[in-house]
């Protein structure tokens, strides 16, 4: 028989030692199992570095707020600006009668 690179203790959770990992962690290279994983954009976290990864865009989150919020600020003055045309087209239209 071969030896394989890894032991069994290798591929336990570093979270949960009692529980096979799924994978590592891209960010500390940390085994982690099905209840520790989470995965942004299809990659593998464990919840340390997800947690430092939300710190450190919270920052972002309010810049996002200010984005969503210039949206509809501009959705809403297009609609107005809209009806308000629209009214005064009526408005025209009935003058000619």
């Amino acid at each position: 028989m071969t030896e394989t690179a890894y032991s069994r203790t290798d591929n336990m959770c570093d979270k949960h030692p009692d529980r096979l990992g799924i994978g590592k962690c891209r960010g500390c290279g940390r085994v982690v199992c099905r209840d520790c994983v989470t995965r942004m954009k299809g990659i593998m976290y464990c919840p340390s570095c997800v947690s430092i990864r939300f710190k450190s865009q919270k920052g972002g989150s309010a810049q996002g707020l200010t984005t969503l919020i210039s949206y509809v600020e501009f959705t809403v003055s297009f609609v107005l600006l809209s009806a308000f045309i629209y009214l005064l087209f009526v408005f025209i239209d009935n003058l000619r009668w």
